[in-house]
């Protein structure tokens, strides 16, 4: 071995390639990422226009329990969409604005904190459990902690819900859901909304919910917070026209997983001393 190779240094083993970082989701992308806002696949152009044009002739399902509006027009209802979800007909694709769920969901966190500050009492109900029950009841959970009261029941009698017999009305973790004893269903009845109202133990400040429930909180004089599709474009309508609504608007179909970052955002703003509804003032993610 010669001189040289003998004072050569010992080679040094490769250095490891950094590890890539990986950085958490802003609510904007959780969301739209899960489909709960932003493209909506699956949903076309004419679906959405012929639920406007049911909405405008007073078709029941589509008024979710309001009475039909006088003078309804075409334009008013399409003013509504691109006001509430960002969506005009002159788009390519049907698509809920990101921004103006985020935006709704602010004022929307905004306004139960308010309730709950003052300890006022708050319900809240879901026609569309199989995507916003576990929402729904992780929001009432932080409402109950801000100082809230959540009013509940333990169930309604029984119900006969479009020709369908053995219908009850249960409270899950404080969320009111539409069950025929084995599972949870979706619904569409008017008549479940005010059952709700009437068998809550207190008549409550603020309704948190969708559907025929926050339809019929408002038909009560009771002030709510709205989650809505495009197919509920009706609380679009009445927000618009002055109605007590916060409208947050999203897709009501999809798992709950898609809606998580919706209760991330609800627990930094009703997280008590956490100072957000205060310092807050532009739209969260």
């Amino acid at each position: 071995m010669s001189g040289r190779a003998a004072r050569r240094p010992p080679r040094l083993p490769a250095a490891a390639p950094p590890t890539p970082r990986v950085t958490e989701p802003t609510p904007r992308q959780a969301l739209v990422r899960g489909h709960a806002t932003g493209g909506q696949p699956g949903r076309r152009r004419d679906q959405v226009l012929g639920h406007l044009r049911r909405l405008v002739t007073g078709d029941r399902r589509s008024l979710v329990g309001f009475p039909r509006f006088a003078g309804i027009t075409v334009e008013e209802v399409l003013d509504a969409l691109e006001a509430v979800w960002g969506w005009a007909p002159a788009d390519e694709h049907v698509a809920i604005d990101p921004n103006r769920t985020l935006a709704g969901a602010h004022a929307a966190f905004t306004r139960i904190g308010a309730v709950a500050d003052t300890g006022g009492r708050i319900a809240f109900a879901t026609a569309s459990p199989a995507s916003f029950l576990e929402l729904h009841r992780v929001i009432a959970g932080l409402t109950a902690q801000a100082g809230a009261a959540v009013v509940t029941a333990e169930e309604t009698p029984v119900l006969r819900i479009d020709g369908h017999p053995g219908r009850r009305i249960w409270w899950i973790g404080g969320v009111a859901a539409l069950t025929d004893g084995s599972s949870l269903l979706a619904t569409a009845a008017a008549e479940c909304g005010d059952e709700v109202l009437f068998e809550l133990s207190a008549r409550p400040d603020l309704l948190v919910g969708d559907g025929v429930f926050a339809a019929a909180a408002l038909r009560a004089g009771i002030p709510a917070v709205a989650l809505a599709g495009l197919e509920s474009m009706v609380f679009g309508v009445a927000a618009r026209r002055g109605a007590p609504v916060t409208v947050v608007p999203l897709d009501e179909t999809r798992p709950p997983a898609a809606y998580s970052a919706l209760e991330d955002l609800a627990a930094a703003a009703l997280r008590p001393g956490s100072g957000w509804r205060t310092n807050h003032t532009d739209v969260p993610g």
